[in-house]
């Protein structure tokens, strides 16, 4: 039985006790409550068919998520799957870092842990770390399948990237970055036995996703509400960009370390070792993963004009192992006479480039703690104490914005109005409701002699009252 290193164990149990907090203590996102309301009055039909409207939405982590929501709606309870596959995603990417091997491996799973985009996934009802779990262990078992080539090891790893598939379809990309940066090593006889047999499932998830992609791309809704991005201000947009930098510089270094060095080229070293070739193949593999998952992202983000955080998830372990891995090469880097001068200076910029790193991420995880998302539920508590059996429920804008609510509230439905004959009508306008709506559906009930008795604010929406003015 595998047993954990202390150190990792301490990393591990801090994390997640930030994450039971975090789960604890911040309202649910637009996002999560929208994946949780796939499972209001349950039956199968209706949970496929409201996968395949949700854009981007796969199959695999609804169904993940299922016992949890027929359950509780309670945020602690629906995040519990994130949690898990969050402390999983930890491991792997260990044991990823083993597998090099990093010397500083605990320095690199810190920055995996706290890099804010995955901080802020982490505690969230999505698939997201869902899928980042599959794709680091699709990342294992191709190393694995490299190593010792197999029929059950090629079906292990494609089992793996075709979970990737119907959890988050870019979750797979990496796996293209893999079997292409492995050409490199195609004139080793056992290395281009293991790409023929890392081709065939890494090409069999695509046919077996083909089909429902089929089906469920005509059935995406056009106008689904898509809510805030990572909200990390101003200042965190140049934060952001200083962290990209940071890792595509250490994603070119890193590729860069797996090639011979220059004493290498000209004979002065002795053959490569199995070990050293293990660890360039590794490092080669992930740079190509991660460089398959940002040309994604950003071919992605171009069609949809638009870039999301979590397109750069998939490239996050692959770019801080990358990135550790060439900055330890670089410490041990034996330059040439003429350049020795320069000697502490390899020594010095590796630990100060990954405290830079550490620095950077934290005031952006504290600033998303600190800055919680519109809560929901509060604006939902406000509707119950308005309604009686004189009244009934408008939804402001048609849609899912009765989704909004029923997720808190599942029993607002039977007060939903079905004509307007009603002496009281109360008006749910929830924060995404565009300001030319909210004024036409007030104007509307004005029109027909509705004036207003209150009026309540919460979560940016509002809970409007209005009477029959001949009552």
């Amino acid at each position: 039985m595998r047993r954990f290193p202390p150190t990792f164990s301490v990393f591990a149990a801090v994390y997640g006790f930030l994450l039971v907090i975090a789960s604890l203590l911040l309202p649910l996102h637009l996002d999560e409550i929208l994946q949780t309301a796939a499972s209001q009055h349950f039956y199968w039909k209706h949970l496929f068919e409201w996968i395949a409207q949700t854009p981007g939405a796969q199959p695999l982590s609804y169904l993940v998520q299922l016992p949890f929501s027929l359950l509780s709606h309670s945020r602690f309870v629906l995040r519990i799957p994130s949690l898990l596959f969050a402390m999983g995603s930890c491991y792997l990417f260990f044991r990823l870092a083993k597998l090099i091997p990093l010397r500083r491996r605990y320095v690199a799973l810190l920055a995996f842990l706290i890099m804010p985009v995955h901080f802020y996934f982490a505690g969230q009802a999505r698939p997201f770390e869902q899928g980042l779990f599959l794709e680091l262990l699709a990342a294992l078992l191709f190393f694995r399948l490299v190593q010792t080539p197999t029929v059950w090891h090629a079906v292990w790893y494609g089992a793996a990237l075709t979970a990737c598939l119907y959890t988050d379809a870019i979750s797979f990309l990496p796996a293209i970055g893999y079997v292409l940066f492995l050409l490199r090593f195609a004139s080793g006889k056992a290395e281009r036995r293991a790409l023929w047999f890392a081709l065939p499932p890494t090409v069999a998830p695509a046919l077996l996703f083909a089909p429902y992609y089929a089906w469920a791309r005509p059935k995406v809704d056009g106008v689904w509400l898509i809510g805030q991005a990572y909200p990390a201000g101003d200042w965190g947009v140049w934060t952001g960009m200083a962290l990209a930098v940071l890792l595509l510089a250490g994603l070119i270094g890193g590729a860069w370390s797996s090639f011979p060095s220059w004493r290498t080229l000209v004979g002065g070293n002795p053959p490569i070792t199995a070990a050293t070739l293990q660890r360039r193949i590794v490092v080669f593999c992930l740079s190509g993963g991660a460089l398959a998952a940002i040309v994604g992202a950003s071919v992605k983000a171009v069609n949809l004009t638009a870039f999301t955080p979590n397109e750069i998830l998939w490239a996050l372990p692959g770019l801080i192992l990358v990135s550790f891995a060439g900055l330890e090469r670089l410490s041990t880097l034996v330059l040439p006479p003429v350049l020795s001068v320069l000697r502490p200076v390899p020594r010095v910029l590796t630990p100060a480039l990954a405290i830079l790193f550490i620095a950077l991420c934290i005031p952006a995880d504290a600033f998303y703690l600190l800055n919680p998302p519109q809560d929901l539920e509060s604006l939902t508590q406000l509707i119950r104490p308005e309604l009686n059996e004189k009244t009934c429920l408008v939804f402001v804008s048609e849609g899912l914005s009765r989704y909004l609510f029923l997720a808190f509230e599942p029993d607002l439905e039977a007060h939903e109005c079905r004509n307007f004959s009603h002496p009281r009508i109360v008006l749910a306008e929830h924060p995404y409701v565009t300001p030319a709506d909210k004024r036409n559906a007030e104007l509307y009930f004005r029109g027909l002699n509705f004036v207003e008795k209150k009026r309540q604010s919460a979560a940016g929406g509002q809970i409007v009252t209005v009477q029959d003015g001949e009552n």
